[in-house]
């Protein structure tokens, strides 16, 4: 027994070491870059687009350049999927149009301004995010008129190009999304890089937004992605170690399926990281021209929620920005330790993003050189710009007393795995799972956590205790997949609720105004009869509400007044043939739900 065990731990090593890596093989050969000494601590700068609308913002970015003494300025030349450049490809920038005159090219302006110096240019490209404003794109060439197709779908099989403002906005995304799966949308992204590398003598082309918007999107249409499609599985929207392990047994077997769902998508973004990186390696005009990513630093939420597995992807052809935006630095510290552990090479970002956080950012910088770090970039000229304290920058980095710190973040963690999947069910489980598979998915749970050593210790579990757990999970989850799936024709029909609604937009600078205006509201213009589905935050409050009692949801595009008038239960047994497309997933979503919590309750 001794020695299966010491099998089983030296296994997952293995696996926590290549955590979710695709078991496709990559166009040509992985070359590890080996540690080496850096020529020089890089400082970049991160200047978006609408800093570049004038000719005679060249001028002003070039002086913080210089006062700084940044060496890399990542500039945004593809942004709501308009050019800030000379392209074949995409239409000029509405808002430069508005700004500068047709000849204007922000990118080689700025090219001609660093001729001569050793600042390097890189030029940034929004790649999946593709529109951010609440208006309509002004061009009918706009890929949201042009490909409404190539827009991603969510759990509840709807196209982003579908998506109001306001729903967006409410779901707390940037805008509207590129599918990374569409191989017309690969295709676009490599002939946009291909043509920046090839007419722009730019040391390198950085990629944005090269992420999913989240957990439910970009899911396939089946019933085992409609594990997450109802309201209260938005307990699976997010997870890292610590969170899974206070989850009750639905809740872990959610986790379970989004772990399997979520895998192909980190493929996916991986394979596109390649493509365009052997893109721009063969088509630059400058021969040292190299890919970059803008990434997260958790990886609780890169590798989870956005697919988005940086530390796994090809080292020879890209490296990574890090956004480690914080203004606390316990927090910092560890994002800096994952990232110089993963990438040597590295660049950390610090956001001006805060109030007063000159001092702090001097800190997080001094931190990274301490750590022998490549360097920093900073986010972004305009907030650079504007609210840096010249005096403080001058004076040196600060003490760490004075700066804001987080002693309670890592205490010891209480009420961990206190539902266990019922024995029977382990039992049952076990000859179903592949072998390796419930290490395979410790190694994930272990990959979301930025200290797995730290956050066992503050859970009280040694290693051979999670990996029992972790296996008694795996096996009980193989068992209920068999038990639930397939669902066949006949659905249980969720629960409805007919609901009174008004929503109240903000008024820009007036916020105080509207809410009053949504305290005196009892006329409702509106009315609706909601499912519980998910991606839908007034749905989930209207489930949240009482009868006929008068709520408020106060989100990002505004406020909504409602009234629920009816509650109804559901239960009714339906066809599948018969439920509506658009809301399937989540009839789909209740019958399995119905299934597996009576299952997890029962000895059989």
């Amino acid at each position: 027994m001794t020695s299966l065990r010491s099998i089983s731990y030296l296994i997952l090593g293995i696996f926590l070491a290549t955590a979710c890596v695709s078991q496709r093989k990559a166009t040509r050969p992985f070359k590890v870059i080996e540690k080496q000494a850096l020529p020089e601590f890089r400082r970049g700068l991160w200047v978006r687009a609408a800093s570049t609308a004038s000719p005679d913002s060249i001028s002003s970015i070039m002086r913080v350049v210089n006062d700084m003494g940044i060496t890399d300025i990542f500039v945004q030349v593809v942004v709501g999927g308009y050019a800030y450049y000379k392209s074949n490809i995409l239409s000029r920038s509405q808002y430069l149009s508005k700004i500068s005159g047709a000849d204007y090219d922000p990118l080689d302006s700025l090219v001609r301004a660093c001729e001569g110096t050793p600042v390097r240019i890189h030029a940034w490209v929004n790649t999946l995010l593709s529109w951010s404003l609440s208006d309509p794109p002004d061009s009918l060439r706009h890929i949201l008129y042009a490909h409404p197709d190539w827009f991603i779908r969510d759990i509840n099989n709807q196209s982003m190009a579908d998506y109001s403002y306001n729903k967006w906005k409410d779901l707390r995304l940037e805008g509207l999304y590129l599918d990374p799966i569409n191989p017309d949308v690969r295709a676009f992204l490599i002939q946009i890089c291909q043509e920046l590398a090839s007419h722009y003598p730019v040391e390198g082309i950085h990629l944005d937004f090269i992420r999913y918007p989240g957990i439910l999107w970009g899911l396939p249409n089946n019933d085992e992605a409609a594990v997450l499609a109802g309201t209260d599985a938005d307990i699976a929207l997010w997870c890292n170690l610590v969170n899974y392990a206070r989850m009750n047994v639905f809740e872990r077997w959610l986790i379970w399926h989004a772990w399997r769902l979520t895998r192909n998508r980190q493929w996916t973004i991986s394979q596109i990281v390649t493509d365009l990186g052997i893109t721009v390696e063969q088509h630059a005009l400058k021969k040292d021209c190299r890919l970059s990513t803008a990434v997260f630093a958790n990886p609780a939420l890169f590798r989870y929620s956005f697919a988005q597995d940086w530390t796994q992807w090809r080292h020879d052809l890209y490296f990574p920005v890090i956004m480690s935006y914080t203004p606390n630095i316990t927090l910092f510290s560890d994002y800096l330790n994952f990232a110089v552990y993963h990438r040597f090479d590295a660049l950390i970002g610090i956001g001006f993003l805060w109030p007063d956080m000159s001092n702090t950012a001097l800190w997080q910088e001094n931190a990274v050189r301490n750590m022998n770090g490549a360097g920093v970039c900073y986010f972004d000229f305009t907030r650079v710009d504007t609210m840096r304290d010249i005096a403080e920058w001058k004076q040196g980095a600060p003490q760490e007393e004075s700066l804001v710190t987080d002693s309670t973040r890592y205490e010891a963690v209480a009420d961990i795995f206190i539902e266990r999947p019922h024995p029977t069910h382990v039992e049952k489980g076990k000859p179903l799972v592949a072998w390796g598979e419930d290490l395979r998915f410790a190694a994930f749970l272990l990959s979301l956590s930025m200290n797995p050593t730290r956050d066992m210790v503050r859970m009280g579990l040694m290693r051979e205790e999670f990996v029992d757990l972790i296996s008694q999970d795996a096996a009980a989850f193989e068992y209920l997949d068999r038990v639930v799936f397939p669902l066949g024709n006949e659905l249980v029909e969720p629960p409805t609720r007919k609901v009174r609604f008004t929503f109240l937009p903000w008024i820009i600078g007036d916020s105080l105004v509207v809410i009053e205006q949504a305290k005196e509201t009892f006329d409702f213009v509106d009315h609706a009869l909601l499912y519980p589905t998910a991606c839908d935050a007034f749905t989930k409050a209207v489930f949240a509400a009482q009868e006929s009692h008068k709520d408020m949801l106060l989100t990002p595009a505004g406020i909504y007044v409602f009234v629920v008038d009816s509650i109804y239960d559901g239960g009714k047994i339906v066809s599948r043939k018969d439920v509506p497309p658009e809301v399937l997933p989540v009839f789909t979503y209740w019958t399995i739900k119905r299934r597996a919590v009576k299952i997890i309750g029962s000895a059989d």
